[in-house]
């Protein structure tokens, strides 16, 4: 049973909806474009304080809670956002849809184990390779070649594609794609929103920065071919295939009736 109370899960309201001849895709994304746009309006900053405060972009991650009102016209309108929705189970419908979406979200972060003194002894390197060479480095990563830079300016810039000769992308190139196909394989009932088929409509809105322009080229040019795949055959054509993780798809979140404040979902 998907409904408990006040209670109902988005697979009931669908049924619902469409049990009174409305067609629901139209409506899922109208949600789906408010939470891009939403999370577009604080990117810029997330990303600059995950540069200052986050020494690895593998241990971080957040969930969040939107909370969205339909209207008599289905028209939706966002109430809040929750950076730390409740995951209290009340009820049935809770536990079944609230399990779920803890499963997959740590399945989708692929947390592993590392040891603290040999992260302690990474960074102590890296700092002591930038006062020595005075370069800038990352954590991981090393010094990139200036011919390098210019690419990545000219990528972000629009000169030039991210993908245009995937034989000569980086080995950080290569990490980040593959982690986000690794994140698209687990993403469970989670829908992804960037990089997909439709990210260039909102390109206007974000800086052009070089990774999410990678990322944005390879799906345009690739869709969701494996890396190593494109690797072996660069010629390959694109979009293969579309996974339903990379559509417009319910995410596994509660709808309340009533009060829109009330019974906060993930």
């Amino acid at each position: 049973d998907d409904s408990h109370l006040l209670k109902w899960s988005l697979s009931a309201l669908v049924k619902h909806l469409e049990g009174l001849d409305i067609d629901t895709q139209p409506v899922f994304a109208k949600i789906e474009d408010l939470v891009i746009r939403t999370l577009l309006t604080v990117e810029g900053v997330i990303n600059a304080n995950m540069q200052q405060y986050v020494p690895n972009r593998r241990n971080c991650y957040e969930l969040f809670g939107f909370d969205v009102m339909l209207d008599d016209g289905l028209h939706p309108w966002l109430i809040e956002v929750n950076s730390s929705p409740s995951l209290a189970t009340d009820a049935p419908l809770d536990k079944k849809i609230k399990y779920a979406l803890v499963a997959d979200m740590f399945n989708m972060i692929g947390a592993c184990t590392y040891s603290r003194a040999a992260v302690r002894a990474q960074r102590e390197h890296a700092e002591a390779s930038r006062l020595q060479t005075a370069a800038r480095t990352s954590g991981t990563e090393d010094k990139v070649p200036a011919a390098e830079r210019m690419r990545r300016v000219d990528v972000c810039r629009g000169k030039t594609n991210a993908v245009e000769n995937v034989l000569a992308l980086s080995a950080s190139d290569l990490d980040v794609l593959r982690e986000t196909e690794e994140e698209l394989n687990l993403a469970g009932a989670f829908a992804r929103i960037f990089p997909s088929p439709s990210s260039h409509l909102y390109s206007a809105l974000f800086p052009a920065r070089y990774h999410n322009m990678l990322l944005l080229h390879w799906v345009e040019r690739y869709g969701t071919a494996r890396v190593d795949l494109v690797l072996r055959n660069p010629t390959i054509g694109a979009f293969l295939s579309t996974p339903s993780s990379m559509t417009p798809k319910l995410l596994p979140s509660i709808t309340t009736l009533g009060s829109p404040l009330q019974g906060r979902g993930g």
